[in-house]
């Protein structure tokens, strides 16, 4: 089967619950991937991923790589690394036109990376908001 709308890790639980004719409980993140649902897909729904190794688990997050994809667009988002200023370090991506993710469209596409940047840093906010 092939699934033609983004997609994470967290929507495989509930679409095996739903497949399997088990409940699924209200807390469960994600969603019943189609064609195991009669729900129009959200298109303005973005997708997270966070790689946080270094951090205290019990604590916010200070050292990540993140992501954000939305639309076509994906924004890379680095924070906290040595390497990195303290600003941290963007990339943006249209997945669509540039799959491979080869032309870094952060210097021309500046309202987008500043929007998703925005998205991206709200999420974490709030991630972080029981750790402070």
């Amino acid at each position: 089967m092939d699934i033609h709308i983004p997609t994470n890790n967290i929507d495989v639980i509930p679409t095996m619950l739903q497949v399997t004719g088990n409940k699924i409980p209200e807390w469960l993140e994600g969603v019943v991937l189609p064609p195991y649902t009669n729900a129009t897909p959200d298109t303005e729904r973005s997708i997270y991923v966070v790689r946080a190794n270094d951090n205290d688990r019990f604590a916010p997050l200070s050292r990540a790589s993140t992501m954000i994809r939305k639309d076509r667009y994906k924004l890379h988002y680095y924070f906290g690394y040595p390497e990195v200023s303290s600003n941290g370090l963007v990339r943006l991506f249209d997945v669509e036109a540039d799959s491979e993710e080869l032309n870094d469209l952060s210097s021309t596409k500046r309202e987008t990376v500043a929007e998703l940047l925005n998205i991206l840093k709200q999420k974490l906010a709030e991630v972080n908001e029981p750790y402070l």
